[in-house]
């Protein structure tokens, strides 16, 4: 078997669930408040998401491989609850935040975790804090409380590719998987 060029270009990929139009306009309406508490600059609507795992770059050869290890995970649709703002320091980044976190969000980031590794990939090796960024580059000195929890139905998930561009950061989807209905 002939490999072509193009088979071992690096593209940057991670798995996330990208939230609907409901969940992004409460939190596109947070972010234009915590904007001008923090300074920095918010993260594109279009761009929101929960990250689940991050592989960073694979060669293109291996996509199809990282698809069909991810299509072989089944696990039921979930609710979330977004219901806390918080600030890393360390990295100036605000962030909504769960204090809860679903078994199955933990299931589904656990099982894609251990399946990936047993599949040759190497991965971070930290704890999983669910988030949603919402500013980079902040100073906060201090941060509202978040009064109306924002409540978000998880029916699916997504394989992400990350581009580099002139005018920043460019997200393709290149695959989701529905969730199962209860």
């Amino acid at each position: 078997m002939i490999e072509l060029q193009s088979e071992r270009i690096p593209i940057k990929v991670f798995f996330a669930i990208w939230p609907d139009l409901h969940v992004k306009t409460q939190l596109s309406r947070l972010t234009g408040n915590l904007e001008h508490l923090c300074g920095g600059y918010r993260t594109n609507s279009l761009k929101l998401h929960l990250t689940l795992v991050f592989l960073g770059n694979i060669l293109t050869k291996q996509l199809a491989y990282v698809q069909e290890i991810a299509s072989q995970i089944k696990l039921p649709c979930f609710s979330l609850t977004i219901d806390t703002i918080e600030y890393w320091k360390h990295n100036k980044i605000v962030y909504a935040g769960i204090t809860d976190t679903p078994v199955e969000l933990i299931k589904l980031v656990s099982q894609l975790h251990h399946d990936l590794q047993l599949a040759g990939f190497k991965l971070e090796q930290r704890s999983y804090i669910p988030h949603l960024t919402l500013i980079r580059n902040a100073t906060c000195q201090q941060l509202p409380k978040l009064t109306t929890p924002i409540h978000w139905n998880i029916k699916e998930w997504m394989l992400i590719q990350s581009t580099p561009t002139k005018t920043g950061t460019v997200y393709s989807q290149l695959s989701s998987w529905k969730l199962i209905e209860k």
